[in-house]
């Protein structure tokens, strides 16, 4: 019994020496490696990478993460990787095993982790040449707090070195100074309209300047020609990104904009705003979809529906505890509701043709609706 107690830890440490020692030859196998970090925005900028590699003839391949993580090959073939547990860090040991074996040049992988001392495990792990910053805005407050500062510490954790890009306008340089200079990371700040550069038209309302911004910077550093990156970057279809239907149902038309998966208010004020230029409509509906396991963004959201004129607001998902507080005046559709029972919920004493917004979070009756929206109308944007 006392040399199986002995034996037991030694085998593990062994275990896990070998699987160290494979995962940094697969690294060496990788030749560039580039993490996104960020609050917002990190799969689609993912995606827009690899879309502007490919163009380029570079073997590129990455994943995204979510609900349900997703692989994309060099082709741009997309593999579901359903979790049967939670989420865990050691998925970049099977992602960076993957890469490898596929023989790709490049590995761009959207950070996972969520806390400060996850993210710099995680950012160590992949040993980045290249990282990306979306931007930094409110959000996981039980974990970053509210502060723009406290957000900013957080996501630092994820700068190890190498090069890192930003847009300019988060003025990266006056938040991480001392942390660049210490992990010897050299700031690439990138105008937030750079892509305008070679856009003949204004970009789809789906994908954000920003992003195609940082992406287009990022695959012009490893060699591609702008304009061929940019062209294939406009042509990649993300599923769930912004969006806006054109709608009826019971004979009532009505418009809806998907902007559930912004999660935070600045984002979600941004696509807003985007929304009510491109339609024109004043007829605010407001369809927030809580979930219970993101209840700090409770708050944050009341606040941005306070400074919004919504003509009606209803509350989707999850129940709210001292729900009256937070949004007066509210309309409650707790628990898993048909799209169309919200909609006749939505436009009842409605005589207008309004804008129905959905904000909040996506999982659930958000995606729900967007499935809903997908499948019977005509979209716009």
């Amino acid at each position: 019994m006392t040399s199986l107690c002995f034996l037991l830890p030694t085998a593990w440490f062994l275990y896990k020496g070998v699987e160290v020692l494979f995962h940094h030859r697969s690294l060496r196998k990788v030749v560039s490696r580039i993490h996104v970090l960020g609050t917002r925005g990190k799969s689609q900028t993912v995606r827009l990478i690899l879309a502007g590699l490919r163009s380029g003839g570079i073997k590129a391949v990455g994943r995204v993460t979510g609900e349900i993580p997703t692989l994309f090959d060099e082709k741009g073939n997309a593999y579901l990787v359903p979790r049967r547990v939670p989420a865990r860090i050691s998925e970049y040991l099977s992602l960076t095993r993957w890469a490898a074996q596929r023989g790709a040049e490049v590995l761009v992988s959207e950070c996972m982790a969520i806390r400060p001392e996850l993210i710099r495990v995680t950012a160590r792990m992949i040993r980045p040449q290249i990282t990306v910053l979306t931007n930094i805005r409110p959000d996981h407050c039980d974990v970053w707090g509210a502060g723009r500062e406290g957000v900013a510490a957080s996501i630092a954790a994820g700068v190890v070195g190498g090069k890192l890009f930003a847009l300019r306008s988060e003025r990266i340089g006056e938040l991480w100074g001392d942390i660049l200079e210490k992990t010897k990371t050299e700031l690439l700040e990138v105008p937030d309209d750079y892509a305008k550069k070679y856009l003949e038209s204004p970009p789809p309302l789906s994908l954000h300047l920003g992003n195609l911004s940082l992406a287009l910077k990022v695959c012009e550093y490893l060699g591609v020609e702008g304009r061929m990156a940019l062209r294939a970057m406009l042509q990649e279809k993300i599923p769930n990104s912004f969006g806006i239907w054109e709608l009826s149902w019971a004979e009532r038309r009505f418009l809806f904009a998907n902007a559930f998966t912004a999660n935070d208010p600045h984002s979600t004020r941004i696509l807003l705003e985007r929304a009510l230029s491109f339609t024109g409509i004043p007829y605010l509906i407001g369809l927030f979809n809580n979930r219970s396991d993101r209840l700090f963004r409770v708050p944050l959201f009341a606040d941005f529906v306070h400074s919004c004129h919504f003509s009606k607001v209803l509350l989707l998902g999850d129940p709210i505890p001292h729900w009256s507080r937070w949004f007066p005046g509210a309309v409650p559709l707790w628990g898993k509701r048909r799209p169309e029972a919200v909609w006749e919920r939505a436009l009842v004493s409605f005589q207008e043709v309004p804008l129905c917004f959905g904000f909040g979070n996506f999982k659930g009756m958000g995606a729900e609706l967007v499935d809903w929206a997908q499948s019977h109308g005509r979209q716009l944007a």
